[in-house]
């Protein structure tokens, strides 16, 4: 099973050490200067500006960097656009193309249908709503080469998903991080505001290299408020679990199953984390080829869950697929 893991703005300093540690697969965003000025904070992917690299040059670095390792990269076009984004859109994938990416991940079909018709290779995320069998083939048919599923499935519905469409299309879990109650494709929450956030100023006008955190709008504190009257303050609305989120003991099903690639979720962390991460998963992967049997291999893997995390026990609300 590949593990896709992600890259940040300084996507192609990032490459080998992840590669060292385990990773198969890289994602990445793409906001090139030219979004913003037509788009401002509205993202160009389902993360922000400090996520993302912005310079095609750079993007080309970096897949350079991926491919000179035996490693594939994709870009996230993963957003929810309108009609008058479509030449922007259409813009951001041509360069894509031209960076020489081995694909692009979707979010809307309306994307998928543009990268079939230019001839780009993509993956239909979770924005596309794949929670079933007749939703992934119908991706297929428009043209997902793979397709990443809702992580609100449960083990049993990726089970029936994978024995329906085997032969068809390959599929992506996720498997560490950002545990998500919604369903991403009917989600409307924007996950950042990057205008919220100062970013340096360069003498060429670029936006300067730095890590700007994302700000989560469905993971803030809120207030309900009735005229002047404040009624009721909310606690946090993360899903139990939320980023500390692992199905790592699942991959003994996913494997059998026949599922491409799992995904370690992240590109807002820090490096430091994203490779402690990678090397977690991949040992789990280690762990695969000599387990006896199906308890054995969740046993050990919940052991290396519990070390990292200097806990006694794997805490139920933190299971990806419980």
């Amino acid at each position: 099973m590949k593990i896709m893991a992600p890259l940040s703005n300084e996507a192609a300093n990032e490459v080998r050490l992840l590669v060292e540690s385990g990773a198969d697969e890289f994602y990445c965003g793409y906001i090139p200067l030219y979004w913003r000025e037509t788009n401002g904070v509205y993202s160009a992917n389902r993360r922000g500006y400090g996520s993302s690299v912005h310079r095609l040059e750079e993007l080309s670095h970096a897949i350079s960097q991926a491919h000179d390792v035996g490693a594939r990269l994709y870009v996230t076009v993963n957003e929810k656009y309108v009609a008058c984004q479509r030449e922007d859109v259409l813009r951001v994938l041509k360069d894509i193309r031209d960076a020489n990416a081995d694909g692009v991940i979707a979010g809307d079909i309306a994307v998928v249908l543009l990268c079939a018709e230019l001839g780009l290779p993509v993956h239909a995320g979770t924005g596309c709503i794949n929670l079933n069998t007749n939703s992934v083939l119908h991706v297929a048919g428009l043209g997902a080469r793979r397709v990443v599923l809702d992580r609100v499935l449960t083990v049993s519905e990726i089970e029936m998903i994978a024995h329906g469409s085997a032969g068809t299309v390959e599929l992506e879990v996720f498997i560490l991080n950002a545990k998500c109650g919604n369903i991403e494709g009917c989600c409307s929450f924007s996950h950042t505001l990057s205008e919220c956030v100062p970013e340096v100023s360069v003498p060429d006008g670029r936006i300067a290299k730095r890590h700007v955190p994302d700000i989560v709008w469905c993971g803030s504190s809120f207030e309900v408020e009735h005229g002047n009257e404040r009624m009721r303050e909310s606690e946090r609305v993360m899903c139990p679990g939320g980023g500390l989120a692992c199905g790592a003991c699942r991959i003994w099903e996913f494997s059998r199953f026949g599922i491409t690639g799992c995904r370690v979720v992240g590109r807002n962390y820090g490096l430091p984390q994203r490779v402690s991460d990678v090397r977690f998963i991949r040992k789990c992967c280690d762990i695969l080829s000599v387990s006896a049997n199906q308890e054995a291999f969740q046993a050990m893997c919940r052991r290396e869950y519990c070390a990292r995390h200097d806990l006694k026990e794997c805490p139920p609300g933190r299971c990806y697929y419980a």
